[in-house]
């Protein structure tokens, strides 16, 4: 460490030091950066950091810090430095192996736990989350649903070895779940599912390289890669569902802003639009769809 960071003693001058050094790196939102990581190494409630400004930190609180601000200065992902995250009502670990859960996946699967009441109003049906990584969907929905039966699949062993963690770790427990590893929806029989519920890579490939640093260098291409065109996964799901859900079957799917009008051409005669949604920045973002009577 540097020896003038030796005299930064307290949590405020520490604070506006690490502001200063994302900034000049580039980092969005240092302020709220630069807090969440102080707070998380001293343990502090990051509501009452301000309260606590002006408090000394040891020599070791300082190196601990710093060893986290060095990171993100890197352009490391927050998430992964800290470690976990939230998502609705989980708190989930997250690791490079898997995609990091966003806000917009949040806010659809907030939506559609509640939209589940009136398509199964038992609360008993058989759902599939493909491409599962930490577990967020799939875990949600079976939270609130504890009568329904759960695959979360991923063909990433690792994976679905971070999803049981967060199943176990989030008390999402009950024998009704499944951690089944398979390449989209090959390993399920005809007609066995009543729900499929996907965030699947949908990127073009040639879209990878502009990303930002903290998704280009650090989550997995597989979870972001949609092949040459962004529809190359989408396009093999659609085409699964069609064979694995049950008529009436539901079939939920986030996507780019600006590939909702290819999916439903490409679907239209086996599915049927229910509800077209948009994000927080009213962009189009997820589609329900349902499985159409032969």
């Amino acid at each position: 460490m540097p020896c003038w960071r030796i005299l930064i003693l307290t949590i405020g001058e520490v604070y506006r030091d690490a502001v200063f050094r994302f900034t000049s790196a580039g980092v969005d939102q240092p302020d709220v950066n630069a807090r969440i990581i102080i707070s998380e190494c001293l343990r502090i409630n990051y509501a009452d950091f301000f309260l606590k400004k002006d408090s000394f930190l040891s020599l070791e609180e300082r190196g601990n810090i710093e060893s986290f601000v060095l990171r993100r200065i890197k352009r490391e992902p927050l998430q992964y430095i800290i470690g976990e995250w939230p998502f609705l009502d989980l708190m989930l670990k997250v690791r490079p192996e898997a995609l990091i859960p966003r806000s917009e996946t949040e806010q659809w699967t907030d939506f559609l736990i509640g939209e589940l009441k009136k398509y199964f109003p038992s609360g008993q049906f058989n759902f599939a989350d493909i491409g599962t990584g930490t577990g967020a969907i799939g875990l949600s929905i079976a939270k609130k649903y504890p009568e329904s039966r759960a695959f979360l699949v991923d063909v990433s062993m690792k994976a679905l070895s971070l999803a049981k963690h967060n199943s176990q770790n989030n008390s999402v427990l009950h024998q009704n779940i499944a951690f089944v590893q398979s390449d989209l929806l090959s390993i399920f029989k005809d007609s066995s599912l009543d729900l499929i519920v996907s965030n699947p890579p949908y990127i073009p490939e040639s879209d990878i390289s502009g990303l930002m640093p903290e998704v280009r260098d650090f989550e997995p291409g597989l979870a972001l890669s949609g092949g040459n065109t962004g529809f190359e996964i989408i396009f093999r799901l659609i085409t699964q569902s069609e064979r694995v859900l049950r008529a009436g079957g539901k079939f939920v799917i986030e996507h780019g802003w600006n590939q909702r009008n290819e999916i439903i051409r490409y679907c239209m005669s086996t599915f049927l639009p229910l509800y077209c949604g948009v994000d927080y920045e009213n962009k189009d973002r997820f589609i329900i769809l349902e499985k159409k009577p032969k």
